[in-house]
């Protein structure tokens, strides 16, 4: 299959269908190069609960939104990553959940601002994510909340899932993910 170049770094397939759990493998040919990357894709839960708490936060004064969900695959160590829109931020914010630390799959998120106020609207994308990419966004999250900013050198090369065929030394920055993803809006009561 080919995608198409429809705008600067983005690119579109509009003949694929995927499938849960297959693995994927990325080609990109570029200037003579050859580079690959695989991913495999999971399957994402469906159904998320939200909570407020109007004075939470460390200090108690931020609203606090948890998210909740429920990994039904048991018998795997699941990986997932939530984005988080706020109108009070040009940048989204990013949470990465590791399912190894929570118990009988039962999975949530916190995101609290002190900028929050009713009527305000949160849009969330909450993203089913492999082992791999999962430590690759780790890296790249411990290193831009550091007073970093998103687009900020990192003091250290992250190297993500894509590599050159031919020169191990000549990897692009950046990673490829297969990843199903909902999408849900909390309005501030």
């Amino acid at each position: 299959m080919t995608f198409e170049q429809v705008k600067t770094g983005e690119y579109v397939c509009n003949t694929f269908s995927p499938t849960l759990n297959m693995a994927y493998t990325l080609r990109v040919d570029y200037q003579g190069k050859t580079y690959t990357a695989k991913d495999k894709l999971y399957p994402m839960p469906q159904h998320v609960d939200f909570q407020q708490k109007d004075k939470g936060g460390i200090f108690g004064n931020a609203m606090e939104i948890r998210g909740f969900f429920k990994d039904d695959d048991q018998l795997k160590n699941n990986y997932y990553l939530v984005k988080i829109k706020s109108p009070h931020s040009k940048f989204p914010a990013y949470i990465d959940l590791n399912g190894k630390f929570f118990s009988k799959n039962n999975l949530f998120f916190i995101y609290s601002d002190e900028k929050l106020k009713p009527k305000d609207t949160l849009n969330f994308e909450i993203y089913r994510i492999s082992e791999d990419y999962f430590g690759y966004m780790y890296r790249i999250l411990e290193i831009t909340s550091n007073g970093s900013s998103p687009f900020s050198t990192p003091p250290a090369s992250v190297i993500g899932n894509i590599i050159n065929n031919k020169d191990a030394n000549d990897n692009p920055l950046g990673a490829f993910r297969a990843t199903q993803f909902i999408s849900k809006q909390y309005i501030i009561k």
